[in-house]
């Protein structure tokens, strides 16, 4: 009589009130969102759907999401269950009887990356492989306007610059300095340095192009990779793990986006290895950051700052990332101190009061910051001219110039209005206008929302896909062409930029590639699974959110400035995972009674950081304990302790004690 298999088939788990009650407030989240964005997007800033339609849409949408959770919820439970064992056949078939699925798994195994020098080199190496055509194809590498300006200023002959350096703004923008801090001077400094070389060299900005996207690109890769590795060691499924790394050999916006030379991508490869460290923060409840570690406070020290000068928003990532860090593990609450202090201190006092008077660096201007108000001030006077008063009116032109403000109004575009911003504008002018705005957006808050929508509809609901880059800034000096995509390529690149287009167009096929399922919906899901099987990890998301809100508020739909979100959603994934299962037996050191003995320390709150365990007594989790517990069946076990989480308690082989995994225990402590 064959074995049978022990792990039963996919199935919804049960849900209590409480459980059911997120539930539906989450899904309605969803619903509406998607709904008010489909309509504002396809209306392009005004709504396409009345009220009846946008509330059908909606109620689909979240029901939708729904059972889209509470199947992902199910598979997240599966992994609780026990392993179903491999059969072989006595006899018969290829290779002595090996089954198709052992076959399977083992070429499975072999493209799996691992925490292993050998086999972590392999799959970098797969991986560039599989990125090689963009890199060809694209030759030099992408780049933007803003990276070509960025590397003019490194020139000496292209003094004197401007602050706002587009079309007719330029010439009323001019100022003496050397460096313009509109974009990161780290980043300006870094791209210029490549081009010099290059220059130098071969009398164009080609080569150094070339090398620069090419060492970006491989040290994507590689943070990639190894970010896969170091999750399948902390025990994430084989299938999960090599279905992300297939995701980042394959997905034409993560390869595309790494062989870009533009800040974002910078700054993306720097928060894989920070957003593992806070991976590796809360797996370990903040032990790997006790007292005496100081390789890892200085990596959480360094990719902080790294994160703010590569964009500046990274300041906003990291200093609240660290200050809810500090709250949720206060065992550690001095190295997320020391990394807020840090940044903070970079940012405002060495750059501000040292680095920039010293390189001639002039800031920015504000306009960056009054982007969003300025876009809605504008929809504003397009929609309700008639009802400016005149002071309001000599208040807003202060700032920008009012008469120009409805023909400068793009639903999709900050750039067209934030650019007329003027630079001689007073802090007292800028908070007069403050004023008006707030107060012309009580008059009409459907205008002020419909101007938000026009950007943030394409993050929330399935209306834009992910762009690619595949061009460069054709630049000239001195009527030579220095940087420039070769005739040659241009079969290859558009013909390769022409089927991704296709897949962009094709109904239902073009799901992989909504922005929305990156930054909204795949986020949200991973939240509700965590937070229903109380894995304490409320502090892996709040990056990602600072992320997406600017996203939400940027000048313009770009991928790039989701492009952290899309490296991480899938680690994200894994870390659920490997948060579900106990670490993968092997050489090196594992969390174990060392971090349970460490978390017995904390008092942070339960969603961020989870209530202490004793060492002794603490459920399993990478590499830690198990409750030696007997079970009395299908559903629950002896002597009060707690059941899993869906109310279920899987049989254990005959002899053997059952293993209850840390997110199984609903209780707040175990019993004695």
């Amino acid at each position: 009589m064959p074995p049978t298999d022990p792990r039963p088939a996919l199935r919804l788990p049960t849900y209590s009130g409480c459980e059911l009650a997120g539930l539906v407030l989450l899904s309605a989240l969803v619903g509406a969102t998607g709904a008010l964005g489909a309509s504002y997007g396809l209306g392009q800033g005004s709504p396409a759907l009345d009220g009846a339609a946008t509330l059908v849409v909606a109620v689909a949408g979240g029901a939708l999401f729904a059972i889209a959770a509470c199947l992902t919820d199910g598979a997240y439970g599966r992994l609780l269950r026990p392993a179903r064992p491999l059969r072989s056949r006595a006899g018969g078939g290829r290779r002595g009887g090996r089954p198709l699925r052992q076959r399977l798994g083992r070429m499975a195994a072999w493209l799996v990356p691992e925490w292993d020098r050998r086999r972590l080199g392999r799959c970098v190496a797969l991986m560039a492989l599989c990125w090689l055509p963009w890199l060809v194809a694209n030759f030099p590498g992408g780049a933007y306007w803003d990276t070509y300006y960025q590397i003019w200023q490194t020139f000496p002959g292209s003094h004197p610059i401007s602050i706002i350096p587009f079309g007719e703004h330029g010439p009323d923008t001019v100022t003496d300095a050397y460096f313009c801090d509109h974009h990161p001077l780290l980043d300006t400094l870094i791209y210029g340095a490549f081009a010099q070389v290059s220059q130098a060299l071969t009398g164009a900005w080609q080569a150094g192009s070339l090398a620069f996207v090419t060492l970006q690109g491989g040290l994507t890769a590689l943070a990639l990779t190894a970010a896969c590795a170091r999750l399948r060691r902390w025990g994430a499924p084989r299938g999960a793990v090599l279905a992300a790394y297939g995701f980042f050999c394959l997905a034409p916006f993560v390869s595309t986006w790494a062989l870009t030379m533009v800040k974002d991508s910078l700054f993306s490869l720097a928060y894989v290895p920070y957003f593992l460290l806070l991976g590796e923060v809360v797996r370990t409840r903040g032990a790997v950051l006790r007292p005496g570690r100081r390789r890892a406070l200085a990596w959480l020290v360094g990719l902080g700052v790294l994160l703010c000068l590569t964009k500046k928003t990274g300041l906003f990532v990291v200093v609240p990332t660290a200050l809810v860090a500090a709250l949720a593990y206060r065992q550690c609450w001095r190295a997320f101190a020391l990394q807020a202090a840090s940044c903070a201190a970079v940012m405002a006092l060495v750059l501000l009061l040292v680095v920039f008077p010293l390189m001639s660096v002039a800031p920015g201007g504000k306009q960056e910051a009054l982007g969003p108000l300025l876009q809605q001030t504008a929809a504003y006077v397009a929609a309700h001219s008639g009802e400016t008063t005149e002071q309001e009116r000599a208040v807003i032109d202060a700032v920008v110039p009012y008469d120009e403000l409805a023909s400068l109004y793009e639903w999709s575009c900050h750039d067209n209005v934030k650019y007329e911003f003027r630079l001689d504008a007073s802090l007292g002018d800028i908070a007069s206008y403050v004023g008006v705005w707030a107060a012309q957006g009580l008059r009409h808050p459907e205008t002020y929302f419909a101007a938000f929508m026009g950007v943030a509809s394409g993050y929330v609901a399935p209306v834009q896909t992910l762009n690619i880059r595949s061009t460069t800034c054709e630049t000239t000096i001195d009527n030579v062409l220095v940087l420039y995509n070769p005739d040659a390529l241009d079969p290859l690149r558009e013909g390769m930029a022409g089927a991704y287009a296709a897949w962009e167009g094709t109904p239902v096929a073009c799901l992989p590639l909504e922005a929305c399922l990156y930054v909204w919906w795949l986020p949200l899901l991973l939240a509700f699974v965590a937070w229903r099987r109380r894995l304490r990890c409320g502090l892996l998301f709040v990056p990602g959110a600072v992320v997406l809100a600017f996203c939400l508020i940027g000048p313009i739909f770009d991928a790039r400035y989701c492009l952290p979100l899309l490296y991480t959603v899938p680690l994200l994934a894994l870390m659920v995972a490997a948060l579900l299962r106990p670490a993968v037996p092997g050489p090196g050191p594992a969390a174990g009674r060392e971090a349970l003995a460490a978390a017995s320390r904390s008092s942070g709150p339960r969603w961020l950081a989870g209530e202490p365990w004793p060492a002794s007594s603490a459920p399993g989790r990478g590499g830690g304990a198990s409750w030696p517990v007997e079970p009395v069946g299908h559903g629950g076990v002896r002597d009060g302790a707690p059941s899993g989480s869906d109310g279920e308690a899987p049989a254990a082989p005959a002899g053997r004690p059952l293993r209850l995994e840390w997110s199984q225990v609903r209780a707040k402590r175990p019993l004695d």
